[in-house]
Parts: structure tokens; C-alpha cells; sequence
């Protein structure tokens, strides 16, 4: 209410954030932060501020003066909008607040802009199943038809509905009846495993489902080993740990109880040669270029492969029948060690494991009962790990031999007894 008061001055201004505040007075002026000198008649005027960022006035003011020394201006009967849930303060002690009138903040939506998506949403004709907030939301195996939004939750605002996509379902998910007969047996996992190693269905389809038997929404060798359990119906004590030892021939494994499987990925050069244990459930493999992927289900012992040439394990993972991975160790020695030949006594091929810590040239000789030397095993450098040394005495007659290794200051002897 001006009354008495030909000229004014209207100060606006003193938050953090002035550069986003206007206002406006029902007489027609407006402006922004600043001072202003107006010249309003005696009479009641509507005061308006505004904010173009939406949370208040961040501590600004706006104060109204009389310029030319009359009785004044009145504040009364304020309103105080505000934009929920945002506050607008305009930090007049002379004014009052008589009413709060809480205004849904306006949104604008630029058209053909890329923006922050939040989350998607997917419905089905009874409504909202779920959001996914990545590329991946599992929907119920037993079909349907689905809808899915983007939402942007700093506008809470949600596009439009994408095209409509279907599924029919698939009865036999998570079964493993991956060759489709009804039972569950060796086959399946036959199938299953030439699936993994070489991959041919589409995605999304009803044999990846049925042969996704823990519903992680990949193929591997932990749904085959759920299979297993399933086969083997509980008659095995699972293993939780194992070692895996590399060998210049081979890969072998150990394990405090059963292990349902073992997948493996090893490099090597052109003229490695594999040949994988026939004393297992399933094992099969696939060689593209210089990488061999292979799997192993149900061991009966502990060697997984042999092999002629240099590899590198590249990753292996190994499992139970509960699909539970199982703690592996590398398997590396901790000491110098020559284990004892066998089969000793012997005709007339015996085989020792020679245990190395670290890299290092290793002499390994064979003397009769004379200290004569009667072969040589190796003369040279070996790898750090284990390493299966093979005597074939085929040329030696019967007798009593003794084989000596020598690595660095470490030295080891041992009695052979070959009889033909």
C-alpha cells in the first residue's frame, strides 16, 4: 500500500544467486536484481518475484522505500509462493506471510534433446512390472508382452511407451533338457557343452533358458554342473577348494571333494598338442588360432589334460554341484622336491614329478650300482612349478639303478629297481 509517497525506491538483491530473480508490479513495472526508483501512486499494488532457476531467492530481499521523505510504504496481506518442494524467501523483516500457496513447478521439455535417463520402466497390460536401471531386466520365462519408458527423475518426467515386444514363454527353462526328450541325463550335458564352446543359439531364445539352470542369463559351466547335481541326485560330497598344477605335459587338479566340473582357457603356439582326459562325464574343447577353450565335467581323477609343447593357463574356473565356484590355488612348490618313481620296481617305464621353487638349470642323470652313468633326463633350465620326468630302461638290462637331480645347491637321490 503506498499512501503519502510520490516517489520510491525498490532495492532487490543480496542472495547468492541474484542473476536468476525478477520480479514485477501490478502497476506494469518489472525487472531483475538492482536498484530501481519508481514513482507510484497512493493506492494497493501486487508485488511479484520470481525465479527462473526454481529454488527460491537464495537470500535475496526486495525492500521498498519512500524517496522524497513522505509517510511511507505498508506491507499487509502478503502471499508467499512457492514452488514444491522449493522455498522462496523474500526476507523482509517489515513483511509478513499470511498464506503459503504451493504452485506445481512448471516443466519444459525441449523436444529432439538427448537427456539423463534415470531409469526404464517396464509395463505389461496389469501396469508397472519393475524399472531396470541397466540394459538387462529379467521378465517371468512363462511369457507375455511388454512395454518399456525412459524416466528422468530430476524432471519426473517419463517418454512415451516403446513398441510392444513378446515372448510365448518357455516351459522348459531352467530344466537343462537341452536336447528336448524329456529326462535329464549325460546328453544334455553333451549339448550343453558343445553349446558353451562353440555358441549357435539366438539370444533370448528358449534352449539358452532351458539350459540356464541357474538363471544368471549365461551359458557356462556352472549351469552344467547344476545339471550334474541334478543327475548324480545328491550322491557325491561336493568339494569347496582345489589346486590346479600346470606341468610341461599337462594340467592335473586336487580337491578336498568332488568337483562337477572345470573350465579352462590356456594359449599356446602352433604346434601344441592337447589330448584331454577320457575319464570324465563330458570333456571336449575347441581350439580357434592359439586358444583352446575347454571343459571338463566330472572328473573320475585328477588329470584334466596331457599335452606335448609350452602353454599358458589363461583363466579356469572349477565348480560344484551346488553351482558354487570353488577356491582355487595355483598349485606353485614351495620347496625342491623329487617325489618317488612309480611304479618302482619297474618295466621299463617309471615317472617321478620334480618340484622346482624357482627357474633354474637342472642336471638329472641315472647311475648303475657302479656310479657309472647309464642315461641323462635332463641337462638344462626348467620353469619354476612341476615337472614329470619319464625313464623308459628299455635299452638297460635288470638291476638296481640310482637317479640323481641336482638344481642349484639342492640335490636329490633316489633307488630304482628294474626288473624284466
Amino acid at each position: 500500500t503506498v499512501s503519502g509517497c510520490a516517489a520510491q525506491t525498490l532495492v532487490v538483491g543480496g542472495g547468492s544467486w541474484d542473476s536468476e530473480i525478477t520480479w514485477d508490479i501490478s502497476d506494469g513495472s518489472s525487472g531483475a536484481a538492482g536498484t530501481f526508483e519508481l514513482a507510484l501512486a497512493d493506492g494497493d499494488y501486487t508485488f511479484n518475484g520470481y525465479d527462473s532457476y526454481g529454488d527460491g531467492w537464495n537470500g535475496a530481499s526486495a525492500t521498498m522505500t519512500c524517496a522524497d521523505g513522505g509517510d511511507g510504504v505498508v506491507s499487509s496481506n502478503h502471499r508467499y509462493y512457492k514452488y514444491v518442494p522449493q522455498t522462496l524467501s523474500n526476507g523482509l523483516n517489515e513483511h509478513h506471510v499470511t498464506e503459503v500457496v504451493e504452485v506445481a513447478k512448471p516443466i519444459i521439455i525441449e523436444e529432439n534433446v538427448d537427456r539423463l535417463v534415470s531409469s526404464f520402466n517396464v509395463y505389461d497390460s496389469n501396469g508397472l512390472v519393475g524399472s531396470a536401471f541397466d540394459l538387462l531386466f529379467s521378465v517371468p520365462s512363462d511369457g507375455g508382452c511388454w512395454t518399456v519408458t525412459a524416466y528422468d527423475a530430476d524432471l519426473d518426467v517419463e517418454s512415451g511407451a516403446s513398441n510392444e515386444a513378446c515372448f510365448d514363454g518357455c516351459a522348459t527353462a531352467g530344466s537343462g533338457d537341452a536336447n528336448g526328450d524329456g529326462e535329464l541325463n549325460v546328453l544334455d550335458v553333451v549339448v550343453i557343452v558343445g553349446e558353451v564352446l562353440e555358441p549357435s543359439w539366438d539370444a533370448g531364445s528358449c534352449e539358452i533358458a532351458t539350459a540356464d539352470a541357474n538363471g544368471d542369463g549365461e551359458l557356462n559351466v556352472l549351469d552344467v554342473v547344476i545339471i550334474v547335481g541334478n543327475i548324480l541326485d545328491g550322491r557325491t560330497v561336493d568339494a569347496d577348494s582345489a589346486t590346479i598344477y600346470k606341468t610341461d605335459n599337462g594340467v592335473s587338479i586336487e580337491s578336498n571333494g568332488f568337483v562337477a566340473g572345470v573350465e579352462m582357457k590356456i594359449s599356446h603356439d602352433e604346434n601344441f598338442v592337447l589330448n584331454l582326459t577320457k575319464n570324465a562325464m563330458v570333456a571336449d574343447y575347441v581350439t580357434k588360432e592359439n586358444v583352446t577353450h575347454l571343459i571338463v565335467v566330472a572328473p573320475e581323477d585328477e588329470v584334466i589334460f596331457t599335452s606335448t609343447g609350452d602353454f599358458t593357463i589363461d583363466e579356469v574356473i572349477a565348480a560344484n554341484t551346488s553351482g558354487e565356484y570353488l577356491s582355487l590355488d595355483n598349485g606353485m612348490p614351495s620347496e625342491f622336491s623329487l617325489s618317488s618313481a612309480y611304479p618302482n620296481p619297474f618295466n621299463p617305464v617309471t615317472n617321478m614329478k620334480l618340484s622346482l621353487v624357482n627357474a633354474s638349470n637342472v642336471s638329472m642323470n641315472v647311475y648303475n650300482v657302479s656310479g657309472q652313468l647309464v642315461d641323462v633326463l635332463v641337462d638344462g633350465s626348467l620353469d619354476a612349478g612341476y615337472h614329470n620326468i619319464t625313464w623308459d630302461a628299455s635299452n638297460v638290462s635288470s638291476g638296481v639303478y640310482f637317479v640323481k637331480v641336482m638344481s642349484g645347491s639342492n640335490v636329490s637321490v633316489q633307488k630304482l629297481m628294474l626288473l624284466k
